[in-house]
């Protein structure tokens, strides 16, 4: 009787040449990567959109001081020897200021403030971001009766009577009356209403889109 024979062993899987083996497992590696599991994982490859709008969004300039909200303003004074002006995220801008120089600045954002330059009644174009370290907050003035100008040359004449402002000048004329908080006044004329905001030593007016007159700085005189 013949013994039964035993099956042949399975011949071995064909080896791939080493160029196509390195082409394969980089093809299943980046299908990987850009499965929905993988990006559901946090796996997806990091956008470099998103990563140009962050640097924009740092190296951003200050805002037209128009636009700001005036409840967010302060004045203030350089305290330091020089402060550099900087963007956003700390760069330079290669333009400082010197001590006792006055500035409008918007609201705080990681210990930097927009800040703006006052000369006289004008807001100048020196302005970018310095350190809140390096100034020192004014108060605003306790009283707004007297004369004030604005950078045109405009006379605005403010005397407070009860509860109202009485204005009287070429750019402002009427009686205007606090707000519900209590820091600013407004002047209605109609559909256009003005804003009065005292801020340190000035009176920022801010205008609605119905006015005629733009709003601006108006600095005391006397």
């Amino acid at each position: 009787m013949t013994p039964p024979t035993s099956p042949a062993p399975p011949l071995p899987a064909p080896l791939l040449p080493a160029p196509l083996l390195s082409v394969l497992m980089g093809a299943a590696l980046m299908s990987a990567a850009l499965s929905p599991t993988a990006a559901a994982q946090g796996v997806a490859p990091t956008s470099s959109s998103a990563t140009s709008s962050t640097a924009a969004q740092a190296a951003r300039p200050c805002p037209d001081w128009h636009t700001l909200d005036p409840a967010s303003l302060r004045a203030a004074q350089v305290r330091a020897e020089r402060a550099t002006f900087t963007d956003a995220a700390g760069r330079s801008l290669g333009r400082s200021v010197n001590r006792g120089e006055r500035l409008l600045q918007g609201p705080s954002e990681n210990g930097r403030r927009c800040s703006y330059v006052i000369s006289e009644a004008s807001v100048t174009d020196r302005q970018g971001y310095l350190s809140n370290a390096s100034l020192q907050s004014e108060a605003t003035a306790a009283t707004l009766n007297g004369l004030w100008t604005n950078a045109r040359g405009d006379i605005l004449n403010v005397q407070r009577r009860e509860n109202r402002l009485t204005l009287r000048g070429a750019a402002l004329n009427g009686d205007a009356l606090p707000d519900e908080a209590g820091r600013a006044w407004n002047l209605a004329d109609g559909r256009c209403v003005q804003r009065l905001t005292p801020v340190g030593a000035w009176l920022i007016v801010t205008a609605a889109p119905d006015c005629a007159a733009p709003g601006g700085l108006f600095i005391r005189t006397r």
